[in-house]
């Protein structure tokens, strides 16, 4: 389903035909034709293989006429796990996916429905992606606050830039031990860190870049059985909760 919270309105995709189990979504927008797509890619989920190659990749538009999901063409054998992260910017979706035992940074075009590859920065291990200004970064987050990220200053070419930062107050918000992530950007230009494993309540907390400040967010009623949650941005960069 997608769901709009502002609106309360939620729509029901059809379900995917296939026979595989590991399946990945991607929500994206084409600013271009105003569409709203969803990207899915299903995979063996026991594979006799080494490596895992993602076989089917369907396209369902939000909205259209014809309400089934359509088969495209990858041109770039590669996997995505299902709880991969993904920004949508200007028209792309990225994400980050194994070609072969090389993870790449994935790009599909909204619009065109077409897959490129960028190749990741080989400075470090990046573990999730975030908008950083109007550019995208890959980013590595660390148990004391200090966050390194890869800034894509262009795409085409592609060139990183890195950019090391430390979360002031990164002790007083999270355990020494916690695990935690970062989201995304806010449209005021925070980062936004979750934690992964949370107790009712928990917090969030938004980085500001330019002035270097930090701020606690308290979430609280989400229930006492919950230990395990998704803090996610959608298009209108709103920090939203799903339950796994």
């Amino acid at each position: 389903m997608i769901g709009n919270p502002t609106t309360g309105q939620f729509i029901t995709l059809p379900r995917v035909q296939t026979v595989r189990e590991d399946i990945s979504y991607f929500f994206g927008y084409d600013p271009v034709n105003g569409e709203y797509k969803v990207l899915c890619m299903t995979a063996p989920h026991n594979s006799t293989s080494s490596v895992l190659v993602s076989q089917e990749h369907q396209v369902f538009t939000v909205g259209a006429m014809r309400k089934k999901w359509r088969k495209i063409e990858c041109k770039h054998p590669h996997f995505a796990n299902p709880r991969t992260q993904w920004v949508c910017s200007n028209g792309v979706v990225y994400y980050i996916a194994w070609i072969g035992k090389v993870p790449s940074l994935m790009c599909f075009d909204v619009g065109s429905e077409k897959f490129s590859v960028i190749k990741l920065p080989s400075d470090g291990y990046v573990q999730y992606l975030s908008h950083y200004s109007e550019k995208i970064a890959a980013a590595n987050v660390l148990f004391t606050g200090k966050v390194d990220l890869w800034v894509l200053e262009d795409a085409s070419k592609p060139h990183w830039s890195h950019v090391s930062i430390v979360i002031p107050s990164w002790t007083d918000s999270y355990d020494q031990f916690d695990f935690f992530t970062l989201r995304g950007r806010l449209g005021t230009g925070e980062l936004v860190f979750a934690p992964a494993f949370v107790t009712d309540p928990f917090y969030i907390l938004c980085y500001d870049l330019k002035e270097s400040k930090a701020r606690k967010i308290q979430v609280e009623g989400i229930g006492t059985h919950l230990t395990h949650i998704h803090v996610y941005l959608d298009h209108v960069e709103s920090p939203m909760f799903l339950e796994l």
